[in-house]
């Protein structure tokens, strides 16, 4: 049996994730989203909700895409990212994105994990590493300015990947159920590995939640509809 991870001292996280473009072989953040929510309602709080984009002024750009995904329907294939680029600039048109700097992004969160301030929220990311690299390098660094996790810190951020993986995977609580759901839906990485895929661990827990939404990739709607699920979920089965 896997040992049973020690719980977060708070009952409140700030879900970041972001949509990256490339520039001269680098990914940079286009797309900020983030949600703060409280782990045991899975509500998110008043004015706890952030979305922009952050398109590099004056310079052609392209979104992040896939080489190696051979599947032309693929939502990450090559093909697909003049559709991507559309449906950003519908949600643009709509008003239901402004375009912002990386300075307002890091007011936003330094605001909501101030040390005098409550809730104060620890910050994570489905796979903290990669959006705390690239936040960084695009100028947000309040990302690793929040108040420390437990074992699945990397800096100042919780990873939500690593404690799916600890429950999800071998010797996981979860692991005999979510190997079922991984087989009937065929979804196994090329190595022959249940996937861990935000979107596929966020279906697994849909299946027991009617509120469950399959949305198209983009920064605040894989922070509400698929991160969040799986936050609420472990704090659920107390594994957050």
């Amino acid at each position: 049996m896997a040992k049973q991870p020690r719980q977060l001292e708070t009952d409140y996280m700030m879900i970041v994730d972001t949509e990256t473009y490339v520039q001269n072989g680098r990914s940079y953040v286009f797309d900020f989203g983030a949600v703060i929510i409280n782990l045991n309602t899975g509500n998110i709080i008043p004015g706890g909700e952030l979305a922009v984009l952050l398109p590099p002024p004056g310079v052609d750009f392209e979104l992040f895409y896939n080489p190696n995904e051979k599947d032309s329907e693929s939502f990450w294939h090559k093909d697909n990212i003049s559709k991507r680029r559309n449906d950003y600039q519908k949600l643009y048109d709509t008003g239901l994105r402004s375009i912002a700097r990386p300075e307002l992004v890091n007011i936003w969160v330094r605001d909501h994990i101030a040390s005098n301030t409550h809730p104060r929220p620890i910050i994570a990311a489905y796979n903290f590493p990669f959006d705390r690299d690239v936040c960084v390098r695009s100028g947000i660094r309040s990302i690793v300015e929040g108040p420390l996790a437990w074992e699945d810190s990397t800096e100042s951020g919780f990873c939500l990947l690593n404690r799916s993986r600890h429950v999800m995977g071998k010797f996981g609580r979860f692991e005999n159920e979510y190997r079922k759901f991984v087989n009937k839906n065929s979804y196994w990485t090329p190595t022959g590995r249940p996937s861990m895929k935000a979107d596929h661990i966020a279906k697994f827990i849909g299946e027991r939640n009617p509120d469950y939404v399959d949305e198209p990739h983009e920064a605040l709607g894989d922070a509400k509809f698929f991160e969040r699920p799986i936050a609420t979920f472990l704090r659920k089965h107390k594994q957050l």
